[in-house]
């Protein structure tokens, strides 16, 4: 397997040094909350110390990655202040990536294809492709998320601009209901034989 120094991701994002939380649990810049939390939970069956499916060595690779990696990731991405911090960074970064006069050098396929057809759908379908295999064999987890980075740094870059998604609260004015009809004392004992 992999020493722990390659725990530290060197492509993507990592090469502005941003660490890149959305590439650790697979998920892309855009999703919302809710898809951090089934994602964070999601990793958690598979990673955690508890899960007895795991060799021993596997178990203790799967430790560190929950611990190194994914933990740290969801910390930043599930509290709203810490993420809403994080996305300002990665906004400004959008901006100066805009300002070089040459693209990002990426190796990943699927970062070479948004350059092309920088479009969020596709780059959400890229971004569930490698997701979808990125913890599947530990000794590729840092592989895969070096790839997920760097099909971010590219949509940073191809993209006009770039916002969370909003949670927005919709709150139905109250309803003011007529009021009931008055029951006749002679059906108030029928209505008590109904019940």
């Amino acid at each position: 397997m992999e020493s722990s120094k390659s725990f530290k991701l060197t492509r993507g994002l990592a090469v502005k040094d941003v660490v890149d939380h959305y590439a650790v649990l697979g998920l892309p810049i855009t999703c919302e909350v809710e898809e951090i939390r089934n994602r964070f939970k999601a990793l958690s069956k598979s990673l955690h110390p508890d899960v007895y499916s795991l060799s021993t060595v596997q178990r203790g690779w799967a430790t560190q990655y929950y611990a190194k990696l994914v933990t740290p990731a969801y910390k930043i991405l599930d509290n709203d202040a810490s993420r809403n911090e994080y996305f300002a960074t990665l906004r400004y970064l959008a901006i100066d990536l805009k300002k070089s006069e040459h693209p990002p050098t990426v190796q990943s396929e699927w970062a070479q294809k948004l350059v092309r057809f920088a479009h969020e759908v596709n780059y959400r379908q890229y971004v569930a492709e490698v997701a979808a295999k990125q913890y599947l064999s530990l000794s590729k987890v840092v592989e895969y998320t070096n790839e997920l980075s760097e099909i971010n740094l590219i949509f940073l870059y191809t993209q006009a601009e770039i916002s969370q998604p909003i949670r927005i609260k919709v709150v139905a004015p109250p309803i003011s209901l007529p009021p009931l009809p008055q029951i006749s004392p002679r059906a108030q004992p029928k209505i008590q034989q109904a019940e």
